[in-house]
């Protein structure tokens, strides 16, 4: 019959062709959403870094307000919007496709293939297998 290895191949294979059909078309979008992070970078970070500077100017340097004034300066509300917004860019990753939606197809394509596995391997010991690789 079929030998272990010739079964885990099978296998990589079926998990590698439904990741490729899944996931593979979103890979166009990469350079793309690469350019808009690395040109959001610039365009808001000088931004970020110039309205840093008068805050600090006119906060830190100047005191010209108390601490409750600081507290409710527009200034602070706009230093925080830029800061959420690098965040936002920070998070752009090249595939817009997250770990755990990876590890879910890949879950759903191996599935399928346990009977075919459970020929060849007792469930006992395919068990056994996946616990320890999972813990």
């Amino acid at each position: 019959m079929f030998s272990l290895e010739w079964l885990a191949m099978v296998v990589a294979l079926w998990v590698t062709a439904v990741l490729l059909i899944f996931v593979g078309p979103l890979a166009i979008f990469g350079p793309k959403l690469s350019d808009l992070r690395r040109m959001g970078y610039l365009q808001y970070g000088s931004l970020a870094h110039l309205h840093a500077e008068q805050f600090h100017d006119k906060w830190v340097h100047g005191r010209q307000a108390h601490l409750g004034e600081l507290l409710a300066a527009p200034e602070m509300e706009a230093l925080a919007a830029v800061a959420s917004i690098l965040e936002r860019l920070r998070r752009i990753r090249p595939l817009p496709v997250d770990r755990m939606t990876l590890l879910e197809i890949t879950a759903a394509a191996a599935v399928p293939m346990l009977p075919v596995i459970m020929t060849r391997i007792p469930l006992k010991e395919l068990l056994r297998v996946i616990f320890r690789a999972l813990f």
